[in-house]
């Protein structure tokens, strides 16, 4: 009988939160206060993956230009195709941003990064 009380009085509970809260956010909306967020909508979505594009692009070229002078020692040595470059960065411990190993074609990305970042 106790445990049913309790549940009734729960309920009870939960239905004056759930009224109070509907009353108040009725009444700040008819302030005119805009609820909620905008990243549902379409537009706010593309806002977002543009937002998102432009801060991994940066985190990119970061990288990159970190990884500029190593780049350039490595070739100084005489090391010029992609591979070795790429094995290179492997013995010295070097790990890709994803904390992985150097592949010709990240070698690649990261030297084309670091040109169009030069112009």
């Amino acid at each position: 009988m106790t445990v049913g009380i309790m549940a009734v009085v729960a309920e009870d509970a939960a239905r004056t939160i759930s009224t109070n809260t509907k009353a108040a956010l009725a009444a700040v909306k008819a302030r005119g206060v805009k609820l909620g967020r905008d990243n549902l909508t379409d537009k706010g979505r593309a806002k977002g993956n543009d937002e998102s594009s432009d801060i991994r692009a940066l985190i990119a070229l970061q990288r990159a230009q970190d990884l500029a002078p190593t780049l350039a020692a490595i070739q100084a040595e005489g090391v010029t195709s992609l591979r070795q470059i790429a094995r290179s960065l492997n013995e010295r411990d070097i790990p890709t941003a994803r904390e992985g190993k150097w592949t010709a074609v990240q070698v690649q990305r990261v030297l084309l990064l670091l040109n169009a970042g030069a112009r």
